[in-house]
């Protein structure tokens, strides 16, 4: 296990409060088998839902939409999804079609959400070719986390719940903290927008889950030896650690490759790491993957098959935050690049928790972030544990380093408001530029620049 630590200096005077935007960790990204993968056909293009968009960040002129394409699934009833916007009772606009809800929904999608998922929702957006596994296509409907039968359309609150907590182990962040009831319900709208399923087709049934049994050393055995029946260690491993036989030869509905993960650590439970997420995850199965439902297994099996699970769970659960504040503490002195310099003794630290923008093994959980200036130099210390050292190679030139980038919003833009006005978060975009300080493992050279 190595230990990193690297110090970035700038040139900048009287800079206390840190405007980083985001701090990105490089290392080696993407499985082998997933590099090889061609863009599938139909992804890049553009279809007719959006039309002459303009450039991301910008105010969208609404087309009024047709009225039969139109989907009433809802009376607007109140719902509360886990965990979200406070833990209130979140109310659906009962006019999910009105006009001004689906320009808002373009607004917000335009500045959020066109990068990955394409201008017309197909999942080939600009930043596609730097994501595994790939955003979701929105043109089939065709969604892997709900709460409804195979082969049904999500609800309304499954939508909302993917959302706001994001998809760990991907590109999807949890927009919690970044947008609001009323942003998320938009822009929900504009996505079934996408697909006609959601005006030809109703949405699923809620599949019902009873209260968990008592989980007892008879259950977890039986839920092992079900585990082996239903062939779940041919892609999860014995071990359930992702190594199963099949796991770096499977494909998705767009001939993707799959990522298989690690089952032991809760923290990359995509659709919610409780008893009750496993379960419905078993029950509605991961629509567009191999992993299918197991709905046709007596409820009693499936509840021994997730407390079989949970019994393998390893290691606490850190949760990244959206938003931390991060400070510079002034120093009187020169300021240098030693890592072990007295100049760092009593200074704070701050660990942040990472999340992992791709899917990929030993991915780093938290990094540990320290910053000091003298009013004319500001440095920034960076530590992390890494599983393996990946220097700079003149015979491996093609693999990843080590790395670290810390990226600072510029301009007048205000971090994390609802008002979306800070630059994009992955490397900004027109007319909201940022400034990236970026470190590669083998040139040890002090980054230097003029503020």
């Amino acid at each position: 296990m190595e230990l990193f630590s690297k110090v970035l200096t700038n040139n900048w005077s009287k800079f206390f409060f840190l405007p980083a935007l985001a701090i990105f960790l490089f290392l080696s990204l993407i499985p082998n088998y997933a590099l090889s993968q061609d863009k599938p056909e139909n992804h890049g293009g553009h279809g007719n839902h959006i039309k002459n968009s303009p450039q991301p960040g910008s105010e969208y002129q609404v087309e009024k939409m047709p009225m039969d394409h139109h989907h009433d699934d809802g009376d607007g009833d109140p719902f509360r999804t886990r965990g979200s916007h406070g833990d209130l009772g979140i109310t659906k606009p009962g006019a999910m079609q009105e006009e001004g809800l689906l320009a808002r929904g373009r607004n917000i999608y335009l500045h959020m959400c066109v990068f990955c998922h394409g201008k017309d929702g197909n999942g080939g957006g600009t930043a596609t070719n730097y994501l595994y596994p790939w955003p979701r296509d929105f043109r089939k409907a065709i969604f892997k986390f709900r709460s409804t039968p195979t082969e049904t359309l999500p609800r309304d609150e499954d939508l909302y719940r993917t959302i706001i907590k994001g998809v760990p182990g991907t590109s999807m962040p949890a927009w919690e903290d970044a947008l609001s009831p009323q942003d998320t319900w938009a822009l929900i709208n504009l996505i079934k927008n996408f697909s006609p399923r959601f005006s030809n087709e109703p949405q699923g049934e809620k599949i019902i889950i009873n209260d968990p049994p008592q989980s007892t050393p008879q259950l977890i055995a039986k839920g092992k030896e079900l585990f082996t029946k239903n062939k779940c260690d041919a892609c999860h491993g014995k071990s359930l650690r992702g190594d199963g036989k099949l796991s770096e030869s499977l494909k998705d509905a767009w001939s993707h490759a799959v990522f298989v993960h690690d089952i032991t650590s809760p923290r990359y439970y995509k659709a919610g790491h409780e008893a009750k997420d496993i379960f419905r995850t078993l029950s509605s199965g991961l629509d567009g993957t191999p992993m299918s439902s197991y709905a046709h297994l007596p409820s009693e099996d499936r509840w021994a098959l997730v407390q079989y699970i949970r019994s393998n769970f390893t290691g606490k659960i850190k949760q990244a935050e959206f938003e931390t504040d991060i400070f510079s503490f002034r120093k009187k002195f020169e300021i240098n690049t030693d890592v072990n310099s007295p100049i760092w003794d009593d200074v704070k630290t701050t660990n942040l928790v990472m999340r992992p923008l791709s899917a990929r093994r030993d991915a780093i959980d938290v990094i540990n972030f320290a910053s000091i200036n003298n009013g004319e130099q500001i440095a920034i210390r960076l530590k992390w544990e890494d599983p393996s050292k990946n220097a700079f190679s003149e015979l491996n030139q093609d693999h990843y380093r080590d790395g670290v980038a810390v990226q600072f919003a510029l301009g007048d833009g205000t971090l994390h408001t609802h008002g979306h006005n800070e630059p994009f978060f992955g490397m900004g975009n027109r007319g909201n530029p940022v400034n990236i300080w970026h470190w590669k493992s083998g040139l040890e050279e002090t980054l230097e620049a003029e503020g």
